[in-house]
């Protein structure tokens, strides 16, 4: 496969160009293709092994050189759209990378709220202009950090769900995964 060249990075080029792509995405994408071919040339990987492990060897090799993980993204993007435009013009039979996953953005990976940030919110839902108000928020938040419930099963609640239990209540939680916990004292 001796096909990641520079005359077919050029051809990839001028294809995204005759699309449409906006310049900055084009020469970004550009890159991304050269860096593979120099990983390719500095791991002495022939051309006719490459697959997902390459792809995962190539992110963890830009890693090391200190590419962001937007970079990283971005870069398997554009390497599974190189290896698409060499199979759609029939360069090679099949993309060698169509099952590779798009590493996720940043923004979307979940993050860890410390015990401090949660005393945080807590606090600060205290502030509101009606005191009814003010312990929505307080409960609502109790009800995410200290009894583990998901958002999806907080917009099911109505207060029939609700069953007080002198200090500590009971709650029906509707739903796919219906159950019935019972509250911490400071919840109820």
């Amino acid at each position: 496969m001796e096909l990641v060249n520079s005359e077919s990075i050029s051809g990839f080029r001028q294809s995204m160009i005759d699309r449409g792509r906006l310049r900055a995405t084009v020469d970004a994408y550009n890159r991304d293709i050269v860096n593979f071919l120099t990983f390719l040339t500095d791991s002495d990987t022939p051309h006719g092994a490459i697959g997902l492990e390459t792809l995962e060897s190539f992110k963890n090799w830009q890693i090391n050189k200190g590419s962001r993980s937007s970079s990283v993204r971005r870069s398997v993007i554009a390497i599974r759209m190189f290896f698409r435009w060499l199979d759609e013009r029939g360069s090679i039979h099949g993309s060698p990378f169509d099952d590779a996953p798009v590493p996720a953005h940043d923004h979307c990976k979940a993050r860890e709220i410390t015990p401090d940030q949660v005393q945080l919110m807590i606090a600060g839902s205290g502030i509101q202009e009606t005191r009814l108000k003010s312990l929505r928020d307080t409960v609502l938040i109790f009800l995410l950090a200290h009894e583990g419930l998901k958002v999806s099963e907080l917009t099911l609640l109505s207060w029939a769900h609700f069953f007080a239990a002198g200090a500590s209540g009971r709650l029906s939680i509707p739903g796919d995964r219906a159950r019935t916990i019972g509250l911490e004292a400071e919840t109820t």
